[in-house]
């Protein structure tokens, strides 16, 4: 076996040892140490196959056995390398990017003195009126406060992450699985094009883990209309505001089906949308009057 590292929602298919260093204290009866092992099935979901195995009971009464973890093993652990992985398929990620965004890990304190989580010194706040995803389809605008970052369908976009600051920030990205290009090693700084070399053909992720006074980049095609979240994966951080919302293709956002559930839910408190006739069932939703696709191969090749 491996001893590999782990990150929320990083996702592998071997037996995991999750280290217990963590930039917050924790209660001294909390084991930091665990193992676990992660199984994946294809075709068909684990709950409707069941399992072959048996489960260990766990009397959470008695107390916790020591961990048998250590870095002194014999011989010792081998962590796995993100940046000497490559995707399983081939895809190289594109040697250009059309736009880029730098976003830099910081912490604010609001208007109340709460200390926040926050991107490039904007604190991340859900709107208390109209859903952003519903703001997006009827051209309404968003708040600085919800860190609206517009992508034109099609482009190629490059991400930096910066953080100046102790301990590791795992984000987590909704809507997409993005090349890795580089990650930074602990207290390198931020990145800097002309002294650090990205990879063109590392592994593809959803998730990536930014470590203590460092960078990662990432890249990333914006093919999938919608808004899409980019934020810590760490609880409070994100519930504090250490995120940003990518909007992508808003001029595309008639083709996005809204479910009728959805709408009802909205219309329960006061919120409608102005394009009525787009309200239709995600089961029995069509795409008309669509614009043509850029496909990764056109991006490849240059074209569109």
């Amino acid at each position: 076996h491996r001893d590999l590292h782990s990150f929320p929602t990083r996702r592998s298919s071997d037996l995991l040892f999750l280290d217990g260093d963590n930039i917050n204290t924790h209660p001294g009866g909390i084991m930091p140490n665990a193992t676990g092992v992660l199984e994946y099935h294809r075709g068909e979901r684990p709950l409707e196959r069941g399992h072959d195995y048996a489960v260990e009971a766990f009397d959470f009464t008695e107390p916790l056995p020591p961990s048998t973890f250590s870095q002194m093993a014999d011989p010792p652990p081998l962590y796995l390398n993100d940046d000497l992985l490559h995707a399983y398929d081939g895809r190289k990620a594109p040697g250009t990017f059309d736009h880029e965004y730098v976003l830099n890990v910081t912490f604010t304190v609001d208007e109340g003195g709460v200390r926040r989580g926050s991107l490039n010194n904007q604190s991340f706040r859900l709107p208390t009126d109209k859903p952003l995803l519903l703001k997006m389809i009827d051209g309404d605008p968003m708040s600085e406060h919800n860190n609206p970052l517009p992508l034109k369908y099609g482009d190629v976009i490059q991400v930096v992450i910066n953080n100046p600051f102790d301990g590791r920030h795992p984000f987590h990205f909704h809507g997409h699985s993005f090349w890795v290009m580089g990650t930074g090693e602990q207290d390198e700084g931020n990145y800097d094009p002309c002294r650090h070399t990205l990879v063109f053909d590392g592994v593809r992720r959803d998730t990536v883990v930014v470590h203590q006074k460092s960078w990662v980049v990432i890249r990333f095609i914006a093919d999938n209309p919608g808004l899409w979240a980019l934020h810590c994966h760490i609880d409070w951080h994100n519930l504090s505001g250490m995120a940003a919302v990518f909007v992508e293709a808003p001029e595309l956002a008639d083709d996005l089906p809204i479910p009728e559930e959805s709408m009802r839910v909205c219309a329960q408190h006061g919120i409608t949308l102005r394009k009525q006739q787009r309200v239709q069932n995600l089961t029995v939703a069509t795409t008309t009057n669509a614009q043509p696709r850029r496909t990764y191969a056109d991006v490849v090749a240059g074209r569109g």
